[in-house]
């Protein structure tokens, strides 16, 4: 639940909201109202059971409780510190996934959508002086990368060069919609994730070309830095395609005008599904 104390409780409420203060809502359909930066709200149907402003309210006790995270994160962080152990010691903080809160109709992680509000999420490094270079980045990396890549980039890091391996059995759970997806017996597969340590020294701009999202056999995604294609594997639902440079939050399908792009992407995605 989001139940942040004050000042982060009331600290992005809309001064004129009077309605219940919605702490755990239940994960659902919901009127969609948008991404955050263009919010309108479309008219409550009879199936909601959150109004838009609702919706919008619940949006700030979320914000309010990431800010308040984001407080005590510095306080851990000046306590390691006080420690003297901040230049010995590596910090990273990331989530697991976002939250739908209306952009595409639902609420919470009730539809395995990959959208830019379920997917998209914090990773942030903070490694020790000892292991920075001259062009260490102080900010924001602009590249495309995946929590896969945490483990790899961690020991990396540390300066743990071994091959390390993971061993998975079959069928594999796509096996079905994706049948080059079947692993008979036991295999023991490579880590495929990549090292994000070069990105962080400033000695490349990027480790991958394209970043996937999955939920097994209901719905795939692959973006890369221009475009992100869904493909549900559900039902009759066709694929969509999205500018991520015009519409980060993904609200204007153009499937239909890029079929090419769109087929290329697919392919690229079987091709990554294939290789798991």
């Amino acid at each position: 639940p989001w139940d942040p104390p004050e000042p982060f409780w009331s600290m992005y409420k809309a001064a004129d909201y009077s309605g219940q203060d919605i702490i755990d809502p239940v994960a659902g359909t919901c009127t969609k109202i948008g991404s955050p930066s263009t919010e309108k709200p479309q008219a409550k149907s009879e199936h909601d059971y959150l109004t838009p402003d609702e919706i919008v309210r619940v949006r700030s006790l979320y914000a309010g409780e990431v800010t308040f995270t984001d407080k005590w994160v510095g306080v851990l962080v000046d306590h390691v510190r006080d420690l003297g152990l901040l230049e010995n010691t590596l910090i990273v903080w990331l989530s697991d996934h976002g939250e739908p809160f209306g952009e595409h109709g639902i609420i919470r992680k009730a539809r395995p959508w990959n959208y830019e509000e379920l997917v998209r999420i914090p990773m942030v490094f903070r490694p020790p002086e000892a292991i920075k270079s001259a062009n260490s980045h102080q900010g924001v990396i602009d590249a495309l990368v995946q929590p896969t890549d945490l483990f790899p980039t961690i020991l990396d890091l540390l300066g743990i060069g071994k091959n390390l391996t993971l061993s998975r059995t079959g069928p594999r759970p796509t096996a079905e919609l994706f049948p080059q997806d079947m692993q008979l017996g036991t295999e023991t597969v490579t880590l495929h994730g990549h090292s994000l340590a070069p990105v962080i020294r400033g000695e490349t701009d990027r480790v991958r070309d394209y970043a996937y999202t999955g939920h097994h056999d209901r719905s795939w995604s692959i973006q890369d830095t221009a475009w992100r294609l869904h493909v549900p594997l559900e039902g009759e639902a066709p694929s969509e395609l999205y500018d991520r440079g015009s519409d980060s939050y993904d609200q204007r399908d153009v499937v239909a005008d890029h079929g090419d792009l769109a087929d290329d992407l697919e392919l690229q995605l079987r091709r990554w599904v294939a290789r798991l």
